[in-house]
């Protein structure tokens, strides 16, 4: 289906003996065949037309690839690719997470110099970090721990139960939110006596107390953790409970409680709507200044704007990804041992996010920078929503780029021999690798362009293919 011996190409030895303004001159007239419709023979013009409606029809293909499972770990291992570059980028640039979130890390001494020598989380001492935090002046704590749960000595159980009333007390007087995460339930799984005491007297604290979605979603294939739930629908008999997954719920509280109660009433408003069909999408506030796009989320989907974004990360990935790591990067966490001789300035108004980066509890997961703990997952998605920086797929320029792309690739496939195929398939790679990085860092843009370069590679062998077939057919009519 190619033109094997282009105008452009025959003129090269002319070309090679005439003078500069004879070459000139020649260039410009050889570019004018090239690019000039009107000027191209009619086998030219009709290979170029037949070419541009394959390749629109390749592209509805590729667009249609994300609903098989091919498709998906296309897209996710792009997805990866731009996490880890945009990942390498901030970091070697200094680039922090938002400026008031902290995060205050349970690690190992935490948990073994405490009574339970480090099987299970210390509720007291736990608490005792959460008070401090208030007294310093944090306006939201979020708790990355299971909470409701019971430890084996009942005797910190009773006091726990006793000492966290009055941490609810202190936080009220503060005028700051606790946000805790309450996993699903398993049917036919009854609550422990403990697990109802504790749930009883977080409902004691409505306005201090906010109860959200772990929001963390596993890859059934590979294991990783790409994706947020930004919400969960309960069945709770009388309809359906909406909560908010809880690093939502931080940027929603970022303002106070009375601003984030009706933002929040809002949201879960629309995800109503959103619940019953009433509509697809719909873009909320989640305070002033900053939006997002919500959708429906079943179980198991893959909506490219829940897709996570990372800038926070243990120290060892920063090591192992650029080498170096600055103090800006590690300046918003901080070991919740020794706690109360920290700067009391340094918690003040800030987002305070309280979790476990002790390997042995086994909150533990897999991402596409690198293996880290639960709580920094959750501290990524609150950065994600503080700056407003969800991922978008469906922009304008995204579907710019692609039909520009169906167009200059049948333009050279139309005019260039089949040696020059490869060259336009480097020379695509080059563009769309830095342009997908820069797209995905400064808007936010999902640029897919590994499926894109396979459906040129595609496109080219179909041609290739078609091409041979003509050309066996023209020698059987010859002969």
């Amino acid at each position: 289906m190619k033109l094997v011996h282009p105008a452009l190409i025959r003129q090269i030895p002319a070309l090679l003996q005439t003078s500069s303004a004879q070459k000139k001159k020649s260039r410009l007239s050889g570019l004018r065949e090239i690019f000039c419709y009107s000027l191209w023979p009619p086998e030219t013009k009709r290979l170029f037309l037949l070419n541009v409606g394959f390749g629109f029809l390749l592209l509805l293909i590729l667009e249609l690839m994300p609903l098989c499972k091919l498709g998906q770990n296309m897209i996710n291992e792009n997805h990866d690719f731009l996490i880890a570059e945009s990942f390498k980028e901030n970091a070697i640039k200094g680039r922090a997470a938002h400026k008031d979130i902290k995060l205050l890390l349970l690690d190992r001494t935490f948990y073994e110099s405490s009574p339970g020598m480090g099987y299970w989380t210390p509720k007291l001492r736990l608490l005792e970090t959460v008070d401090f935090a208030l007294g310093c002046g944090a306006r939201e704590i979020l708790i990355d721990c299971r909470m409701d749960r019971p430890v084996p000595l009942e005797k910190e159980n009773l006091q726990f139960m006793s000492a966290f009333r009055k941490t609810l007390e202190l936080a009220r007087q503060k005028n700051a939110v606790i946000i805790i995460p309450r996993l699903a339930g398993e049917r036919g799984l009854a609550l422990t006596e403990f697990s109802k005491k504790f749930w009883n007297l977080t409902e004691d604290f409505p306005d201090v107390v906010k109860i959200g979605d772990a929001g963390i979603i596993r890859n059934p294939e590979d294991k990783r953790i790409r994706h947020l739930r930004y919400y969960r629908a309960e069945d709770k008999g009388s309809g359906d409970e909406i909560l908010l997954s809880v690093a939502m719920l931080a940027a929603v509280y970022a303002n106070g409680t009375k601003e984030g109660d009706i933002h929040r009433d809002r949201i879960v408003n629309s995800i109503r709507d959103i619940e019953a069909g009433k509509t697809e999408r719909q873009r909320v506030k989640l305070f002033k200044g900053t939006d997002i796009t919500l959708f429906r989320q079943e179980n198991g989907s893959d909506d490219i704007e829940a897709r996570l974004k990372f800038s926070l990360a243990p120290k060892d990935i920063y090591l192992r990804k650029t080498g170096a790591v600055s103090a800006g990067l590690l300046s918003h966490t901080s070991s919740a041992t020794g706690i109360r001789y920290a700067d009391p300035a340094s918690l003040a108004g800030k987002i305070v996010i309280i979790g476990s980066d002790y390997e042995e509890i086994g909150d533990m997961h897999l991402t596409p920078i690198g293996r880290m703990p639960g709580v920094y997952i959750i501290a990524n998605a609150v950065n994600m929503f503080l700056n407003g920086d969800q991922v978008h797929s469906d922009a304008v320029i995204s579907y710019v780029i692609k039909i520009l792309t169906v167009l200059l690739v049948s333009l050279g496939v139309a005019h260039l021999p089949a040696i020059f195929d490869l060259l336009l398939l480097v020379l695509a790679f080059f563009i769309f690798h830095p342009l997908s990085i820069y797209l995905f860092m400064n808007y936010g843009l999902f640029f897919n362009f590994l499926l894109l370069l396979a459906g040129i590679s595609f496109f080219d062998y179909v041609n290739n293919v078609s091409e041979y077939l003509i050309e066996r057919v023209a020698t059987r009519e010859r002969t």
